[in-house]
């Protein structure tokens, strides 16, 4: 117990609230010492500049640079000098019945850790390999990491299964380790190079026309950000890059919210749709 105690009390510099406006919209942890965190793509939604908060209630703010929509994962670097990294942990190596932790912000709730086990190693969904577990994940939780005994984040939770009794999922850090790779390599220059809110997809060239410039990933038209930049870094609340997109209405089954009709995750409970 004072071991787990210990590990919980060395983590928490690592634990990044993610915040909307007064809301927190979820959980994101820090993974090098430069201020590049992961969190669940649908914790972001369409922002690049984010907001978050700290262990030590410090809020800074943060920039999207690179996204996966189908596996839900993304990367953001926050304005600080310096943070402390959770290991990723051989994700492959983990076993059906051994310990985890998750830690998060459930229902805005600070830094809360929840308990339980590995139920199934690799359960793949629709194409998607995730970790099982039976630990309680709440709206907030999301993003948050899912931590070994010895202080590793063998994944990232991500949603759970609304209708049942604690079966949630988590992105294995196997999943991400190669983006982080990366992202390690091009991290001088990641400021110059155009992240899509879209796809998720992070680039330095793009399909030119005479009236614009489409990402070459999924063709949506290059965004003009500064406006977005600008309203949060002095504290906005709604993200001007989100209102070009219109997209149909949808009910989230679990939690009643409206969401976009071609969400693959609910933006309010993480409930993973369709």
């Amino acid at each position: 117990m004072g071991e787990l105690t210990s590990i919980i009390e060395a983590i928490k510099p690592s634990i990044v609230v993610l915040k909307s406006g007064q809301n927190k919209s979820g959980t994101g942890f820090f993974v090098n010492s430069k201020g590049l965190f992961v969190t669940n793509k649908h914790t972001v939604k369409l922002s690049t500049y984010i907001t978050i908060a700290l262990n030590d209630g410090t809020e800074k703010h943060a920039t999207v640079v690179l996204a996966d929509n189908d596996v839900d994962f993304a990367f953001a670097i926050a304005d600080i000098e310096r943070s402390t990294p959770i290991p990723l942990a051989n994700s492959s190596t983990i076993q059906e019945g051994q310990q985890v932790i998750a830690i998060g912000h459930p229902y805005g709730y600070d830094f809360t850790v929840s308990k339980g086990i590995v139920s199934c190693k690799d359960r793949i969904v629709k194409g998607i390999h995730y970790i099982q577990t039976d630990v309680p994940i709440n709206p907030g939780n999301s993003g948050g990491p899912l931590i070994d005994i010895n202080g590793a984040a063998i994944g990232i939770n991500t949603w759970v299964v609304g209708d049942a009794d604690n079966m949630s999922f988590a992105i294995p850090a196997a999943s991400v380790k190669p983006i982080l790779e990366r992202i390690d390599q091009e991290f001088d220059s990641l400021m110059n190079m155009y992240y899509c809110p879209i796809c998720g997809c992070l680039d330095r060239e793009f399909i030119t026309t005479k009236k614009a410039e489409y990402c070459r990933s999924c063709g949506a038209q290059k965004w003009d950000k500064s406006k977005e930049k600008e309203q949060a870094l002095t504290g906005g609340v709604q993200s001007p890059a989100a209102q070009p997109v219109k997209a149909a209405m949808a009910t989230c089954p679990h939690c009643k919210t409206q969401i976009a009709a071609s969400a693959k995750f609910c933006s309010n409970c993480g409930q993973k749709l369709g």
